[in-house]
């Protein structure tokens, strides 16, 4: 190996290093967002491993490691609707990225309700289905949804306090108080229990 290449070597496994550091934290926060915003197994599992790699790729580019979670958050935001938009016209664009997602199969009665769930967040308007899953199941703070969406931080409260209302609404509840959907430390198919707890902290 050239002293070249050693040096090169260095610098990559340095940068792994740091980039690991950050995404942990934020992994299972990522994989929620991915699979929430699909609605599919695969394709969040697709989302999540494109938008690591898409943020491995331009991590040099991040000035400050604080904002790493708006950064890696704004990227799979983006191959998100970039998706979207080519569906639109050319159908489903498959992905070969490495699958990194919970394996964990959920029940059948959460499988049950994790359809009703996805069902109802489609019809909320796109921003307010958006801000919901950010922070009641991807459990980001206001503060990171914002960089995350843009806009002011009034804005972000309106469309979550809006959309909450809304899936009570469409669920036949009565609006939320302060139910809060599942902890940061569950899993993305654990989204399902969301229904559950909508009824029960009524």
């Amino acid at each position: 190996m050239t002293l070249q290449a050693a040096s090169n070597s260095a610098r990559d496994s340095e940068k792994h290093k740091r980039f690991m550091a950050l995404l942990e934290p934020c992994l299972a926060k990522l994989s929620r967002y991915s699979h929430a915003m699909t609605k599919d197994v695969d394709d969040g599992r697709d989302l999540l491993s494109d938008a690591i790699l898409l943020a491995y790729e331009n991590f040099d580019k991040l000035r400050a490691p604080e904002a790493f979670t708006s950064y890696i958050f704004t990227t799979a935001r983006r191959l998100f609707y970039r998706r979207e938009r080519r569906k639109k016209f050319w159908g489903v664009f498959g992905s070969e990225a490495e699958a990194i997602a919970d394996e964990r199969e959920p029940t059948p009665e959460m499988r049950i309700d994790l359809e009703a769930l996805d069902r109802t967040l489609a019809q909320l308007p796109e921003k307010q289905r958006e801000a919901v899953i950010l922070f009641e199941i991807s459990g980001l703070s206001l503060a990171e949804i914002r960089e995350v969406q843009g806009g002011s931080l009034s804005g972000v409260k309106s469309r979550i306090v809006r959309g909450r209302e809304k899936l009570a609404e469409l669920l036949g509840e009565r609006p939320l108080k302060q139910a809060r959907m599942p902890a940061p430390h569950t899993t993305s198919f654990e989204r399902s229990q969301v229904a559950y707890m909508m009824r029960e902290k009524l």
